[in-house]
């Protein structure tokens, strides 16, 4: 399957927030190093799961989710901030 190429950012998209965000997905989710690093993460999360009990499993996974979020947030925040920027420069 071809990736999906991502949309030019506009103004409409970056005052999105869902928006925004398929339009960064659209350029992160088949990059051939983020698909490198994401099937690292998985093998490193397997190899936890084995030797994590329960509760430090749902630990791990209530931080993950936490450290995921905030990582969304950055990212389009510099989305965003870029886009202004670039608005600024008559790009």
């Amino acid at each position: 399957m071809k990736p999906k190429k991502p949309p030019h950012i506009t103004t409409a998209i970056v005052s999105d927030e869902q928006a925004l965000i398929e339009a960064m997905e659209a350029g992160l989710i088949e990059h051939r190093d983020i698909v490198r690093h994401r099937r690292r993460i998985i093998r490193r999360q397997q190899e936890l799961r084995r030797v994590a009990g329960d509760e430090a499993w749902k630990a791990y996974l209530r931080v993950e989710e936490a450290a995921n979020g905030r990582y969304d947030l950055a990212l389009r925040v510099v989305a965003a901030w870029g886009f202004e920027e670039g608005q600024k420069c008559g790009r």
